[in-house]
């Protein structure tokens, strides 16, 4: 078990969680309900995960994770919401977010959760166009979440 083995440096076997485990968990996650049920269970995983890899108490990895799963989800969310936003208004996938967006806009853990200011969808979708501006939104979400300790 990589997680426990003394010999390896902490920041290579997060390295290998986030590109063995992580990827894995994130894979799909704009279609699931991200919503604060699941974003515990996700956190209590990553804790545990966490602790077991870098000696920390679990408590200490769900203050301060070592390597910030809920942000890394909600990014791969916000930016794929972004590709969606700029494919071409026909597309099964854009006239989806388009009807979630009208039908179900406030659902807790929906893709759309958390849009940036905007006053309908075709301005959010003016809005996704400028891939710097989407960009420069989908770092201010990581921002605003739990800080993560650098190793």
């Amino acid at each position: 078990l990589v997680g426990s083995e003394m010999c390896i440096r902490d920041r290579c076997k997060i390295r290998l969680y986030k590109c063995s485990v992580c990827s894995v968990l994130r894979y799909g996650s704009d279609c699931y309900t991200f919503g604060a049920h699941e974003q515990g269970k996700v956190k209590a995983f990553n804790s545990r995960c966490l602790a077991t890899m870098t000696g920390r108490e679990i408590e200490e990895e769900a203050r301060a994770p070592s390597y910030d799963l809920i942000a890394a989800i909600r990014q791969a969310r916000a930016t794929w919401l972004g590709h969606i936003l700029r494919t071409h208004p026909a597309r099964y996938v854009h006239r989806t977010i388009r009807e979630i967006y009208e039908n179900d806009n406030n659902k807790e853990g929906s893709l759309l959760e958390l849009l940036p200011e905007h006053t309908d969808f075709e301005d959010l979708v003016e809005k996704a166009s400028d891939r710097s501006a989407w960009n420069n939104f989908v770092r201010k979400l990581i921002d605003i979440s739990a800080p993560l300790r650098r190793h």
